[in-house]
């Protein structure tokens, strides 16, 4: 997918308001690697393993294994003799998937947790969002934080964001929003920007009551949150991708700051 430059505003910034400490940019390394098969190998029926293991020989040598698989070579061989038994390769996968699995939410004293608000007017579970409101804020109106979780847009959910924002919140210079979206096997594209745009005129509508200041909402996400944030700080006016979600259709959905890490933006060339 390509953006035409027009949709591109001229005050759009990176770290344009943010103070706080960026520690999250240290949190996400991802071991996918090890887990695909490369698109120019045998198409073998069985595992991964059993296309890996090119001799047959039950186990995996470095040399079976594809470029981007090596690096966890050493991660998955636990008993260090130079091989990958199906018992190491089934114990590494394992850990992989656990590592995975959303972390559990923990409570800030210093925040204010409201969670499952729903933005779209209906009672989908999806199509919430949770609030983080610092317990001791710095002043009146504080500038909006708001996160879109990744997941290949067909997995995650705002649950992920709790732990990112928090820091921010707690600092009390900030108001933090975690969005649910829509995921791909309920609905199809353009559906999750018109849940995410949908969800930024939710805050709005309700700034007053919160205590944000809607000249300065920023949004950042990864990998399929990433792209999110992208389109909901380039797509302003665009009514193809606004949708008529929820009570606040008026409201604009415009953000002033983004920042994507790791999402997709050519779609048509990946």
């Amino acid at each position: 997918m390509k953006i035409r430059k027009k949709y591109f505003p001229k005050n759009l910034s990176l770290l344009c308001f943010f103070k706080g400490p960026i520690s999250f940019l240290s949190s996400f390394i991802f071991f996918i690697a090890f887990s695909l098969p490369l698109s120019g190998q045998n198409n073998h029926h069985g595992s991964i393993f059993d296309r890996w293991d090119k001799n047959g020989d039950n186990k995996l040598q470095p040399s079976e294994l594809p470029p981007k698989a090596k690096p966890n070579f050493n991660k998955a061989d636990s008993n260090s003799d130079g091989f990958i038994s199906r018992e190491e390769d089934h114990a590494f996968r394992k850990k992989l998937k656990n590592k995975s699995k959303p972390t559990a939410i923990t409570q800030s004293d210093e925040v204010d947790l409201k969670q499952n608000i729903f933005y779209a007017n209906n009672d989908n579970l999806r199509q919430t969002l949770d609030l983080l409101i610092p317990k001791k804020r710095k002043k009146e109106k504080l500038p909006m934080i708001v996160y879109i979780h990744g997941g290949a847009w067909k997995s995650g959910n705002k649950n992920q964001g709790i732990r990112h924002l928090s820091p921010f919140v707690e600092s009390g210079h900030y108001v933090g929003a975690t969005i649910g979206y829509r995921l791909s096997s309920e609905s199809k594209w353009p559906s999750q920007i018109h849940d995410c745009k949908a969800a930024i005129r939710w805050l709005r509508g309700n700034a007053e009551e919160y205590g944000i200041d809607i000249e300065k909402i920023g949004a950042f996400g990864h990998s399929a949150g990433g792209h999110l944030v992208s389109m909901l700080g380039t797509s302003s006016g665009v009514k193809t991708l606004e949708g008529s979600l929820g009570q606040y259709t008026k409201e604009s959905s415009q953000i002033h700051c983004v920042i994507n890490f790791f999402g997709p933006s050519a779609l048509l060339e990946m």
